[in-house]
């Protein structure tokens, strides 16, 4: 089983946003190409549904994850923007989601932050109920594409930092109430 490493960047009020996240790619089926075409269709697309207007998608890339990688698989994004018009909140807030599998205690799970949250998101410094509904339809339409048994051939994992990594399917995404705070995210301090 092959498993990839996939780092999608996005800047808002010019401050650089990635997350990295792991995919397996059953026996490498799927060409590199048809994965960021996946990401960029089917994950970054949903997301930026509840993104704010100032946050925009610059790139993914794709590396696999063995003992003497390739060279990086790159896609420039253009004109990838937020969905939601209006004011953003600071930079350092951020959306999280809970990446669930079927092993138990903290190897078993996993996360990944949203930059780009729209202040009317915010309500008393927590998720907004309503603005949570919308994360969670999000993280649903995620979860059915990219879960064990998804409707794409490529499965979203939680692994460890070996080289090759054990690795665990995901089997649910949970959108939290809470705000993530990624410090590093404040203004000319970089990613």
């Amino acid at each position: 089983m092959s498993v990839w490493r996939a780092t999608l960047t996005g800047t808002m009020y010019n401050q650089k946003m990635q997350n990295v996240l792991h995919f397996n790619n059953q026996d490498n089926a799927m060409p590199v190409a048809t994965m960021a075409q996946h990401l960029r269709n089917e994950f970054i697309l949903d997301l930026r549904t509840i993104q704010n207007v100032n946050f925009s998608w610059n790139s993914i890339q794709l590396q696999e994850l063995v003992l003497n990688p390739a060279p990086p698989y790159v896609e420039a994004l253009t004109n990838m923007p937020g969905g939601l018009a209006g004011l953003g909140a600071p930079p350092f807030v951020c959306g999280l989601f809970s990446i669930r599998t079927g092993i138990g205690g903290r190897s078993g799970r996993g996360r990944f932050y949203m930059g780009g949250v729209h202040q009317e998101s915010v309500s008393n410094g927590q998720l907004h109920p309503n603005a949570l509904l919308a994360y969670q339809d999000v993280a649903n339409f995620i979860k059915n594409r990219f879960k064990v048994g998804g409707s794409i051939a490529m499965t979203m994992v939680v692994c460890n930092r070996d080289i090759p990594p054990s690795q665990a399917g995901m089997i649910n995404i949970v959108a939290r109430s809470q705000f993530g705070v990624q410090r590093r995210r404040n203004i000319n301090v970089g990613i």
